[in-house]
């Protein structure tokens, strides 16, 4: 039931992305390969760290990994593709004239990294990490995609009339459900 319910997360998604940026955006159906599924994977990479708790509270069951597994290489794969794609003809928005990248996008770029890393770190290296047990440092760190995804797309967050079709950006969406997995996992707890 888990793989069924991670094939349909990822497909509404893509549906989602493609009627978004496509059908009532100005992207071109040739960008669906890399950039439509960049927006997919990332989307639905943070919604599934955001589920992982969730589910696991819910249904009461221990092994609820396939999620955070399934994020984890969603994830990978976004920033691979990203790095295919960053340039100034894909994402202007991020660059100065000069060609150098605008504060926030430097933020942004930082802020990603960094918590690419944690993630990498955090699921090479044992459990028992001085960064992954220290709450304080792990806190911090997990709230590193959101401002990631902040300092990308706050611009256009409530810019309602440049929404495509009126949906709103993937930015947005992933950094609310991103939000509330955070907040629910850390509620659970007390």
């Amino acid at each position: 039931m888990d793989k069924l319910i991670i094939i349909l997360i990822f497909i509404g998604i893509y549906v989602y992305a493609v009627l978004r940026y496509i059908i009532f955006g100005v992207t071109s159906w040739d960008q669906i390969p890399l950039f439509i599924t960049n927006k997919a994977l990332s989307f639905s990479g943070l919604l599934y760290f955001a589920l992982s708790p969730i589910v696991k509270y819910f249904t009461k069951r221990k092994d609820v990994k396939i999620y955070y597994l399934t994020g984890f290489i969603f994830i990978c794969l976004h920033v691979i593709i990203s790095l295919i794609l960053l340039n100034k003809i894909n994402y202007g928005k991020f660059y100065n004239e000069s060609g150098t990248f605008k504060l926030d996008s430097g933020i942004s770029m930082l802020a990603g990294t960094v918590a690419f890393i944690f993630l990498l770190y955090t699921n090479v290296v044992k459990k028992d990490s001085s960064i992954i047990t220290n709450k304080l440092l792990y806190s911090i760190l997990s709230i590193l995609p959101l401002v990631h995804l902040f300092f990308m797309g706050y611009k256009g967050w409530f810019s309602y009339d440049s929404w495509p079709g009126g949906m709103p950006p993937i930015t947005l969406l992933s950094f609310i459900l991103y939000t509330l997995g955070l907040i629910f996992k850390n509620v659970k707890k007390l």
